[in-house]
């Protein structure tokens, strides 16, 4: 809070000498007069008029002096109004700081509740296969591993007949529809927690992004970067994977296809050094 500064009111003594002055010349002119004989008070006076002169001489001080005390009160009102603004100024970023951090709190609230709930999710897929000893259950993370393995035969040639084509959209969008159950939810949950970031009234969004980046495993961030390119996540959420970098931790060795790797910024990737409008980590 600024201080305020301490003004000096104007000084009166100039006033109060130039009065004292006046009325002593006249008293003692007056008094001069009074003591001399009739026939010289005529001479006396003429001479009376040039003390009214230094009179009138003391009245154009006076202007002079009401002048300088105008100036002095609208200097004195200037300061007030500089501090008055200094006050304002001051209350208003405290109210706009106290804004913000409102905001960041509730901001924060709800991102981390998104993201426990995105965890429940992820610990909630369940991947059920008969084996030899009979059945097998995957869950959670661990199921990814599965997802990206079946995803691979998906595109092999030697799985094209029971998947229905060998390019890669059909058959992700087979993959897909197959995994439906597990990965729908899921990916509406992932996508929906970036969206939100972005559209935060926040400072530093990339370091929410880079926490729930954390949260991935390779095996997903791998079937994330697929995703992105099927017609489930081409649109809106391949932006957002681009803008902050959620293919950052991609296992090369998970890219199956060299080429699908190429319809991404350089950016999706942590690399924002050819495409200088994603934001940096």
């Amino acid at each position: 809070m600024a201080e305020r500064e301490e003004t000096d009111s104007a000084p009166l003594w100039p006033v109060i000498v130039t009065l004292l002055l006046a009325a002593a010349a006249w008293c003692a002119n007056l008094y001069y007069g009074l003591s001399l004989e009739s026939d010289a008070r005529g001479l006396f006076g003429d001479m009376f008029g040039a003390v009214n002169s230094v009179f009138s001489g003391f009245a154009f001080v006076g202007v002079i002096y009401a002048i300088f005390l105008q100036r002095h009160e609208i200097s004195i009102a200037k300061k007030e109004i500089a501090y008055t603004k200094t006050i304002l100024d001051e209350q208003q970023k405290q109210l706009s700081l106290q804004n913000q951090e409102t905001k960041k709190q509730a901001f924060e609230s709800t991102y981390f509740q998104m993201v426990r709930l995105f965890t429940d999710i992820t610990n909630q897929i369940d991947l059920q296969k008969m084996g030899k000893s009979g059945m097998m259950v995957t869950k959670g993370k661990d199921a990814f591993p599965v997802f990206l393995e079946r995803l691979r035969k998906a595109y092999s040639p030697l799985e094209k007949s029971l998947y229905g084509g060998h390019d890669f959209e059909s058959s992700y969008e087979a993959f897909y529809q197959e995994h439906n159950t597990e990965l729908g939810h899921y990916f509406r949950m992932l996508y929906n927690i970036v969206a939100f970031i972005d559209g935060a009234e926040i400072e530093n969004q990339k370091f929410y992004a880079k926490i729930l980046r954390a949260q991935l495993s390779d095996a997903e961030v791998a079937i994330l970067f697929y995703n992105g390119l099927s017609q489930h996540g081409v649109q809106k959420f391949k932006p957002l994977m681009e803008r902050y970098g959620l293919l950052k931790n991609l296992n090369e060795r998970d890219v199956f296809v060299p080429e699908l790797r190429e319809r991404y910024k350089d950016s999706a990737f942590g690399n924002p050094a050819k495409d200088p409008g994603a934001p940096r980590d």
